[in-house]
């Protein structure tokens, strides 16, 4: 059964290899490019000042429960993708995550090099030069039960585009609070609901 899953992973890795982590891509989305926000689509406001995007249409396995994007407040630009898969326990996210590290060095060790990981990472590998693909685990919060594991695609902090979007969500917050809008986003995080942000 694990053999199974591990192909079934490693195919659905490959469906459509045109792009992939090395060239900015995971789960079908891109980061950098504008996330197309509609009335159905669902997420909510960070208090760090971001948008987060559950993602309508993601390419994506049956381990992950849902794709979720890390987009600028105003034109969600995308800064950060992951996979969320929720495990029973601390066992079971340990396998999860070790078995897609082992998955993604597997398959990516040509374009990116591995590096040192933050302690809740698995797995930290630089891709292309400026775009860093993770796998972490996260124990239960407060009123949860499942551990998390995150699959994931970010701008490296070394890379200029990611000093870049930074300033972009900075200086996009800034203009929805000049335009009166920041209202809106306080709405969107209580309700998780993006409807009437664009």
């Amino acid at each position: 059964m694990r053999m199974l899953l591990v192909v079934i992973a490693v195919l659905w890795f490959w469906k459509g290899a045109s792009a992939g982590p090395p060239e900015g891509e995971l789960f079908g989305y891109k980061l950098g490019s504008k996330y197309p926000i509609t009335d159905s689509t669902q997420g909510y406001f960070s208090l760090m000042g971001a948008i987060v995007v559950i993602a309508d249409k993601p390419e994506k396995s049956d381990d992950f429960r849902r794709v979720e994007l890390i987009t600028s407040p105003k034109t969600f630009t995308i800064a950060n993708i992951h996979g969320i898969a929720e495990a029973v326990g601390k066992k079971e996210a340990e396998d999860i995550a070790a078995r897609y590290a082992d998955l993604l060095k597997t398959l990516h060790a040509d374009k990116c090099l591995e590096e040192e990981a933050a302690p809740y990472e698995t797995l930290s590998l630089l891709c292309g030069g400026c775009y860093e693909l993770y796998v972490a685990q996260f124990s239960p919060r407060e009123n949860e039960k499942e551990h998390k594991v995150y699959v994931g695609l970010r701008f490296s902090h070394e890379c200029a585009t990611s000093k870049e979007i930074l300033a972009q969500m900075k200086r996009e917050r800034a203009e929805l609070e000049t335009e009166g809008k920041l209202h809106r986003l306080e709405q969107a995080r209580k309700e998780q609901k993006l409807r009437g942000l664009q």
